[in-house]
């Protein structure tokens, strides 16, 4: 079983996520069963992360909910927090995001990798 997120800012954002994507997918009226077959997406993440267990909820498995919800993987970005909905079209946060689009899974695991050692590089040359 997951563990209760423990920032309650985040524990509240995934909480609003969960409900939003609760609420799209009955709209659709599809069960988790069913979105699992079109996404690859496990039953069990998609209940954790409506359930607002996941509060990161990863960026591959958002675009594949986009498609299947029929909408922008950007407005699906923003409702799991990754964007601020004040963000132009040309800020390079959503332009990140937007390059993935064509990527495998690896190379977007790449990618985060990547991310992942830029942030590391910088936070050690902010320390000195």
């Amino acid at each position: 079983m997951t563990e209760p997120i423990k920032n309650p800012r985040a524990a509240e954002q995934a909480s609003k996520f969960g409900h939003y994507l609760r609420e799209l997918r009955k709209q659709h009226g599809l069960t988790l069963r069913e979105i699992e077959e079109r996404t690859t997406i496990s039953n069990s993440y998609l209940s954790q992360l409506e359930n607002g267990y996941i509060d990161q909820p990863s960026p591959r498995n958002l675009q594949r909910l986009a498609v299947v919800y029929n909408i922008s993987y950007e407005s699906l970005m923003t409702q799991a927090g990754y964007l601020n909905q004040r963000e132009t079209a040309t800020s390079p946060g959503r332009a990140a995001f937007n390059i993935i689009d064509d990527l495998s899974d690896e190379e977007v695991e790449e990618v985060q990798d990547f991310v992942k050692f830029l942030r590391f590089k910088r936070q050690k040359q902010q320390r000195g």
